[in-house]
């Protein structure tokens, strides 16, 4: 015979204060059994529709317990929080006690009663095991749901002690109780503070960054530029808005966590004095961050008498000139790692040697793996034979002769065979790296400020040549690559040429600075190591 056991089941729901610093929880306590406890902080507001507590205190196999909250983001952003158990004890064997919820997305929600309008989507999930602990633990429920601003999730909860259809002495007596939470979940940049010494947030915090989602390179009688948050366009160099600016624009940033949304990326743009480092015993220009929320720096020379190089041959590697190859009669020349796999570039032979010989790799545990994009998308044929990649075909109309009123740089990597990582990196890259180094793309000194015209009053300048690790062209003349010249300005160059080398690195997201340091040439930020 089949014996039906009683068992207590308390579900309290109530505000959790503290897990992990990637959270922003609510602290809170709700008490008493009133018709709706509202609880607001940060940008969520969580809302209990009929009090905070429910009980089952003679439970038996079959028998279910229902608890409705509501979750709205009342903040100007978008952002995402995590469901979840805090101090769950679960003596329940046998995976018999189950979890499923039900989520409606409303608009203009005001209560249980006055929903307003069906807007959005929100999952729910289905007989989901309640995880077995018989100590007090924490668990997450389900982790990072999306919510737009001014967006209501309204769930239903349902734990249910499954009826097996057999003798369950084993579940007999056996306890289960927990409270539920919602814990925003913060990006770095959404942490930061003024007193954080995480360089990601001196970043942010040495100045307010502008928004520029609208960026586009613009034609003018005079050459092209940057029509910057609807400013003028700019043709005079010293009139070049500088900064630092952000983007998460679908078609620049890449979507690392597949929700339909570029990531932000952070970036300097224009005469920028702030953006040195002091990393691995050399100077660095930082860059962007990438959408991880690594740090992308360029090589700047070596530290010496107190202070960091801003122009000349002392910013670049060993003091020498290199050629990107010592041939230029295939199309395979500019590029970093041939795409067959059979040969890579004199450039990567370089700095993959100075990197080994710079003592960089007893910091490698701070050196992010991300990519380097030799972007060789987007192939466009001329009328004189010629084949232009990449950046130039963002750009330029090449059929037409002309610039492109909507050119538009990116930070995306089209194609994989041209997302240079290190074997085992999280980006889909093509793993052909064989040290987490390489160079800056055309896209990155064209968002920085360089044009294809002369340009001295932005921070990637520096007086002399030197290589990108972007294809520019190839023809009957030979193999080009995009470089930076001397004058600043952004063009392509044979292979052959002998200049420069100005390695990229990219420091993890939590990388720590010294305290002291205000990213000026005399007085960089430091990485501790």
């Amino acid at each position: 015979m089949n014996k039906k056991i009683l068992i207590g089941i308390i579900v309290g729901l109530s505000l959790l204060g503290i897990i992990g610093f990637t959270y922003s929880f609510f602290s809170t306590n709700i008490t008493g059994e009133g018709r709706q406890n509202v609880v607001t902080a940060g940008t969520l507001e969580l809302e209990y529709i009929d009090g905070n507590g429910v009980s089952l205190p003679r439970a038996y196999p079959g028998q279910s317990v229902t608890k409705v909250v509501s979750v709205k983001n009342i903040g100007t952003l978008d952002t995402e929080y995590d469901l979840l158990y805090k101090d769950l004890i679960n003596e329940i064997t046998k995976d018999e006690l189950v979890v499923s919820y039900t989520c409606t997305s409303y608009k203009d929600y005001v209560s249980s009663t006055n929903k307003g309008t069906v807007s959005g989507t929100c999952n729910g999930i289905s007989n989901q095991v309640v995880p077995y602990s018989i100590s007090a633990t924490d668990s997450v429920i389900t982790s990072k749901i999306s919510i737009a601003s001014s967006i209501t999730h309204e769930y239903t909860f349902t734990f249910t002690f499954k009826e097996m259809n057999k003798e369950q002495n084993y579940n007999q007596g056996k306890h289960f109780s927990t409270k539920i939470n919602v814990a925003e979940v913060k990006k770095w940049y959404e942490r930061c503070t003024a007193s954080s010494n995480n360089l990601n947030c001196k970043i942010i915090t040495a100045q307010t960054p502008s928004s520029d989602e609208n960026i586009n390179f613009a034609y003018t009688s005079e050459g092209y530029s940057l029509d910057m948050l609807g400013e003028n366009l700019v043709t005079d160099e010293s009139q070049i808005t500088n900064g630092l600016y952000y983007t998460s624009r679908i078609d620049v940033t890449e979507d690392l966590d597949n929700n339909g949304e570029g990531e932000r990326v952070y970036y300097y743009r224009g005469a920028v004095e702030n953006n040195n480092v002091r990393f691995g015993g050399y100077c660095w220009r930082i860059v962007r961050t990438n959408e991880d929320g690594s740090v992308r720096l360029r090589y700047n020379g070596v530290y010496e008498n107190g202070t960091c190089p801003v122009t000349g041959t002392e910013v670049k590697i060993n003091d020498s000139t290199y050629k990107f190859y010592d041939s230029v009669d295939d199309h395979k020349y500019n590029e970093y790692i041939w795409e067959d796999g059979t040969g890579e570039s004199n450039a990567k032979i370089q700095i993959d040697a100075w990197y080994t010989s710079s003592g960089l790799e007893d910091y490698e545990d701070q050196i992010a793996n991300v990519p380097y994009c030799a972007d060789k998308s987007n192939p466009v044929n001329g009328a004189d034979g010629y084949t232009l990649y990449g950046l130039f075909n963002r750009l330029i109309d090449v059929e037409n002769d002309a610039l492109k009123s909507d050119g538009q740089p990116t930070y995306k990597c089209a194609r994989v065979e041209d997302k240079h990582t290190v074997s085992g990196d999280t980006w889909g890259g093509n793993g052909k790296l064989s040290k987490p180094i390489g160079l800056l793309t055309a896209d990155e000194v064209a968002f920085a400020g360089g044009f294809l015209v002369d340009n001295t009053s932005y921070y990637l300048f520096t007086s002399i040549d030197y290589w990108l690790i972007s294809p520019f062209s190839w023809d009957s003349g030979g193999a080009g690559s995009f470089a930076v010249r001397s004058t600043g300005v952004l063009q392509g160059g044979i292979v052959y040429y002998t200049i420069g080398l100005l390695p990229a690195v990219s420091l993890k997201a939590e990388t720590m600075v010294n305290a002291q340091g205000t990213g000026t040439y005399t007085n960089p930020y430091v990485v501790e190591s």
